[in-house]
């Protein structure tokens, strides 16, 4: 029996942002039209941050649909100058900011940005990175072994599976994302190490000590080898992780989201604030969401697999 290959074209989200925009016109909020969608399309959908986002736009007066920009139709152009002064002078606006002060759509900025002026969009958080057929390689050949150890795990709902990464919280609102000009050096930031002690201690205090659970991190920091060490220790079964590949990290495409939703527009006095803050709101993240992001997981990883390592994007 031939393998069955899923591919999402720009066409299906145009779909689902209409449906979605549709929902919204109807008195629906942003959890309403994703379980539709998901009745509908099952789980070939965003996720309910990315619809809170459509959401929100909707709510200020920017059409979804505006996500297109239609063929045939003439382009909108005059405005290279006025949006490299704005980027100019600060870098690290956002394009919904640049579109409201320019009164165009998002997406014409993003198209304007892209095309006609010398500056691109980089993640903070994340290291751009344009795939070689090098990596492309190891992500195709890891997620197989990704895809082959989660199935696994999947006959016992994932209750023995474990990801999480390292990420910074910040007493005030900081921006993930800042448009350089081509060429220039990638603004960095320094993180802070996790402490893996008290979740080992949590999670072998809950199973039985003749199971091995499944431990999954983004290998992104130098400190990976000194912590492979001490997992191994722990008698943890590594999950491999593909290099340059939030696309098939929980933690980035779903968790930090979440938790950035959550934080957003709130200032803390203590790191304590913080910390309790964020805990707060982890643990709304009930079973059947995490059930339902892991098998977004092997979505994923199928999807690279079949289509010889290419992102994928919502």
């Amino acid at each position: 029996m031939s393998k069955q290959k899923f591919f999402f074209t720009r066409f299906d989200w145009v779909r689902y942002h209409a449906v979605a925009e549709f929902l919204f016109e109807q008195g629906y909020n942003y959890v309403q039209v994703f379980v539709e969608l998901m009745r509908v399309y099952g789980n070939l959908v965003s996720e309910p941050d990315s619809i809170r986002r459509w959401q929100r736009k909707w709510e200020i007066g920017f059409p979804l649909m505006s996500m297109l920009d239609g063929t045939g139709r003439s382009k909108v152009s005059g405005y290279k100058e006025r949006i490299e002064k704005i980027l100019i002078e600060n870098k690290y606006i956002s394009l919904t900011r640049i579109a409201e002060e320019i009164k165009l759509k998002r997406f014409t900025i993003k198209r304007i940005i892209k095309v006609e002026t010398d500056f691109r969009r980089v993640a903070l958080c994340q290291v751009p990175y344009t795939l070689t057929n090098e990596i492309n390689t190891k992500r195709v050949y890891k997620s197989r072994i990704m895809l082959e150890m989660l199935t696994n795990m999947r006959r016992d709902g994932f209750i023995y599976s474990n990801t999480g990464d390292e990420i910074c919280i910040y007493y005030r609102n900081h921006t993930n994302s800042a448009s350089i000009r081509k060429g220039d050096d990638i603004p960095t930031r320094d993180t802070k190490e996790l402490i893996l002690n008290p979740m080992f201690q949590s999670i072998k205090d809950e199973i039985s000590s003749n199971i091995e659970p499944l431990l999954h991190f983004n290998n992104a920091t130098a400190r990976t080898a000194a912590k492979n060490k001490f997992i191994y220790k722990n008698n943890f079964n590594r999950l491999p992780q593909p290099p340059y590949s939030p696309d098939l990290s929980p933690s980035d495409f779903y968790l930090f989201g979440y938790l950035n939703v959550g934080l957003n527009d709130i200032t803390f006095e203590s790191a304590e604030q913080a910390l309790a803050a964020t805990k707060q709101i982890l643990q709304k993240i009930d079973s059947r969401t995490l059930k339902r992001i892991f098998n977004n997981w092997l979505i994923r990883l199928r999807y690279i697999t079949d289509s010889d390592g290419a992102y994928y994007e919502d």
